[in-house]
């Protein structure tokens, strides 16, 4: 970790100057909505037809985007330094743009002879900033030889600095007012290498500047004949305490690994899905606080920021010009990947615009799905985290295209997303709880869409009526998968014992834990089907991702389905009605179980039926309540999985799904009601929760589970040999598969059977291989099977698996990926680019061993090791950018000794 002071110097470049100076004035994060009121000449730079050279480098496949990003980089290097030379601030960056400030200082007042001689010149110093601009990046050339242009606008006058949002302390920053307007309205009547003025600046400075007007008061500046003095501008030094007032406004996406000392390694090569969203005709009257604008503003960002969080989204940009607000956003930014990222963006989309119509701002968003480069652009004085590729500039233009559909139809709201993000979206509805079968499309034909020369293919989403409703689980088919032999008979041993007297085995509660696709969801279906079959009763729930936090979420379905709550749409008054009826009297007490009925309220943290409190619980103390409700719900638990005659208890069966998901009341609830019950089995499907804490509930749970005395484990990992050759046989139908390509497929899978299934499948979809009858032929050479990229759900998978890392042991395979499948840990060490002592890498390494990444291959004084799939080491590998894939490369190169790390 590197020091506060280092941090605070790190984080600093990316929030703008004005932050800056606040918080040195007052350290303290914000905490409320606000704006302020600074007269300052602005600059917007735009960068011509950079589009179009993002659509010839997205050729270049998945090193696309990183060649872009380069010269981006480059050329706002550049750009910055003259900026910030002649006393600008670059304040915004808006993709292949940015917005620069000249404000005028607080201490001149904003009116008067004064102001308007400061003001004359910062708009000369602007002025002559852009003229600079041009003239110092005209030779500027790009990769494939052609020339960057700039356009410059520059307007002046009243502008807001406003910050909005505040949902999980994450703040957005925009600029506001008529001189943007007058800026972007400058910008476009500006041709490439010109700097053009609006009437207001040119008021200023005409007596200094040669212009020639371009119309509608806009004038081309020429050159100046007052001569400009540069006059940079520092900064002041923040303390350790503006720490947490920086941090909310930088990206989470960043912050961890900037913590870590990571501030050179940051930037990836990564699959997201890409989300422009637009509010036409409305940013630039966004003003005072004290007017009406700011409520309005606030609640247009809250909904915005609710929305993309729910589903586990992150802001990227969020600007005004002319036309209204843009935010740009993603889903899949680390550390928050997820195989249904696309689905997610589109369930985003529907509820920030179900929002957004109830506040009557109309919205359109454009939704795309690919490979970018997500890093730093800028330089050391003024960065920002973004996202570069062509899918991202194909957002901008779907999102233009459905607010064109918008004047047309005269609707509030509108979708439009790309052929790969549909493509995601179909490949999972097979899935009925998935996010994805909720979803149904109409094929959208785009004309005249900006950089496209011919008819794209878009399609408008929609939600699918009569969907699954969340949280709830049907009966598994009764379908039976090969694999998993020695664990299905292990829960099928433990279903025969439930009830049975003197049972050998005290753990009622077993914990199934796996990654995505390990198997855990087959061997629940399968218990399932046994429990019917032996006439077993079981209840099912699972966890939900898009809530966390609501206290007993996952057992919403387990009381509904003991009350008899099946009409979910019934008359609220009539299910209260039902549940109170069924409510246990205690001793003593005779007639309708009053007590029992005061305690009704506590009900609705798992029926949300709107009990009305009563005298007892209206007045609870929180901790109290929290109490209270938990021992009222075990009773009823209890109560009811005890059968109807005595104490007799019949076996039953409970089933949670998705248990990383879960609250810590449900988790508490879980582990209580399995100590105090006989009969009883409940399983809890779950990825490796206690490898690495997802957020620090989880770490309590584990505290819990490892101290609890009925907790058995079943953790799943690769299949054997054996049991991988039978699920590929019966996935494909087949009696034989060829050995050479089963080697292959195991070594590329390390035997988890969701990534040997999907692999097979891709072989045989792109002809690698062949069915004929029941047996499985090769068409390609052994060597091009294992050429063939990673399936895309596979590596969303893995990807996620890394994220759950801390950013040290992350960086330690990416590392480690570029030597070789094999490597020494002292290999490991030559090459590793930040300071890491021996004693903390071989314990590093120790922990990736454990959790199933590297396996040892030797105990030496220089213990070698190999990644556990090829998969493994090429998602790690995948994510480094080829920059520096290449800077290790020759480090590597300068070390004769890790060549042999292949073959330790």
């Amino acid at each position: 970790m590197v020091t506060s002071k280092k941090l605070i110097q790190t984080l600093q470049p990316y929030v703008p100057a004005m932050i800056v100076r606040r918080l040195a004035e007052d350290p303290s994060p914000i905490r409320q909505p606000s704006a302020e009121r600074l007269v300052a000449v602005v600059m917007f730079a735009d960068i011509t037809d950079f589009t179009s050279l993002a659509d010839r480098l997205s050729q270049h496949d998945q090193v696309g985007p990183e060649e872009l990003a380069a010269l981006l980089n480059d050329y706002f290097d550049r750009l910055i330094d003259i900026i910030q030379a002649y006393g600008g601030e670059v304040t915004k960056f808006a993709g292949d743009a940015l917005i620069a400030l000249w404000p005028l200082p607080m201490r001149v007042p904003r009116h008067g002879s004064e102001a308007e001689s400061v003001l004359t010149e910062m708009a000369c110093l602007a002025t002559q900033c852009g003229l600079d601009i041009q003239q110092s990046l005209a030779d500027f050339s790009t990769v494939d030889g052609s020339r960057l242009f700039l356009q410059v606008g520059i307007g002046v006058g009243d502008v807001y600095s406003v910050h909005l949002g505040g949902v999980f302390d994450r703040w957005e920053f925009l600029l506001s007012g008529t001189p943007l307007v007058q800026m972007s309205l400058a910008k476009q009547q500006a041709s490439p290498g010109h700097v053009v003025l609006s009437a207001e600046v040119w008021e200023l400075v005409q007596n200094f500047c040669v212009g020639e007007p371009v119309g509608s008061g806009f004038v081309k500046a020429v050159s100046l004949t007052r001569p400009v003095k540069l006059k940079p501008v520092g900064l002041p030094l923040l303390t350790e305490e503006a720490r947490n007032g920086l941090q909310s406004y930088i990206p989470a996406a960043i912050l961890s690994r900037l913590e870590a000392g990571h501030e050179d390694w940051i930037s990836e090569i990564r699959r997201v899905t890409v989300m422009f969203v637009k509010l036409p005709g409305y940013g630039t009257s966004i003003k005072h606080p004290y007017m009406r604008t700011i409520p309005e503003a606030q609640a247009v960002m809250e909904a915005l920021q609710k929305a993309l969080y729910r589903y586990a989204g992150s802001i990227n940009k969020f600007n005004v010009d002319d036309k209204g607000i843009t935010l740009v956003a993603a889903l899949g930014l680390p550390p928050l990947s997820h195989c249904d990222d696309a689905a997610r963006a589109v369930h985003v989309a529907f509820e920030m615009q179900k929002a957004l119509e109830g506040l009557n701002r109309p919205s359109a968003i454009g939704i795309t799905t690919g490979w970018v480069f997500c890093g730093p652009v800028g330089n050391e004085q003024r960065r920002e985290y973004t996202m570069v590729g062509t899918v991202v500039n194909m957002a901008a233009r779907l999102m233009q295209a459905a607010e064109e559909r918008l004047v047309i139809s005269g609707g509030l709201s509108d979708t439009l997303c790309d052929k790969t993000t549909y493509d995601d979206i179909r490949d999972q509805t097979t899935n009925p709880a998935s996010l994805a079968s909720q979803l149904t499309f109409q094929t959208v034909r785009l004309t005249g869409v900006k950089g496209m020369q011919q008819t794209v293919a878009s399609y408008r989403p929609a939600k699918r009526s009569g969907y699954l409703v969340v949280g709830h689980r049907s009966i598994p088919e009764k379908v039976r998968i090969a694999g998993l032999n020695t664990e299905r008979s292990y829960l099928a041993n433990r279903l025969r014992q439930l009830g049975a007297k003197n049972n050998p085995d005290p753990d009622n509660l077993l914990i199934i834990e796996g990654d995505s696709g390990s198997g855990k969801t087959q061997l629940i279906s399968e218990l399932l089907n046994d429990a019917d079959r032996m006439k077993i009763h079981f209840l099912i729930s699972a966890g939900e991702a898009l809530d966390q936090t609501t206290p007993y979420l996952a057992w919403q379905p387990i009381f509904e389905r003991m009350f008899g709550l099946d009409q979910r749409f019934e008359d609220q008054s009539k299910l209260r009605s039902q549940v109170l009826s069924q409510l246990p009297s205690i001793r003593g007490e005779k007639g309708f179980p009053a007590f029992a009925i005061r305690l009704a309220p506590l009900l609705n943290s798992v029926l949300p039926l709107g009990f009305p409190e009563s005298r007892m619980t209206e007045n609870m103390e929180q901790n109290v309540r929290q109490r209270m409700t938990h021992q009222f719900l075990l009773k009823l638990l209890q109560r009811n999985f005890a059968g109807e005659v005595g104490n007799k208890s019949e076996p039953a069966l409970l089933v949670f799904e998705d248990g990383h998901w879960l609250d810590e009341y449900s988790w508490r609830l879980i582990l209580d009601f399995s100590q105090q019950a006989q009969s009883l089995l409940i399983l809890v499907a779950t990825r490796r929760i206690c490898e690495r804490a997802l957020n620090p509930r989880l770490g309590l749970v584990c505290r819990w589970l490892n101290e609890a005395s009925n907790v058995g484990w079943l953790v799943l990992g690769k299949l054997s040999q054996e049991d991988n050759l039978d699920l590929l046989r019966q996935q494909l139908g087949v009696q034989s598969f060829p050995e050479p390509a089963f080697e292959i497929l195991r070594q590329k899978t390390g035997g988890h059977p969701l990534f040997s299934i999907e692999l097979a499948q891709y072989w045989q979809k792109n002809g690698q291989i062949k069915i004929e009858g029941d047996s499985i032929l090769l068409t390609v050479e052994d060597d091009k099977l294992k050429l063939v990229p990673i399936p895309k759900e596979t590596h969303q998978i893995i990807t996620g698996r890394l994220e759950r890392l801390s950013p040290t042991l992350q960086l330690i395979l990416k590392i480690a990926s570029v030597i070789d499948k094999e490597f020494s840990a002292g290999n490991l060490a030559q090459i590793f680019p930040l300071p890491m002592g021996g004693e903390n890498l071989i314990e590093a390494l120790n922990t990736l061993e454990t959790q199933d990444f590297i396996a040892r291959l030797s105990s030496e004084l220089d213990p070698a090791y190999k990644f556990t799939s090829d998969f493994i080491q090429e998602v790690a590998l995948s994510l480094l950018p080829q920059a520096k894939r290449e800077e290790l490369t020759i480090r590597i190169n300068q070390s004769g000794s890790i060549v042999q790390a292949s073959t330790c």
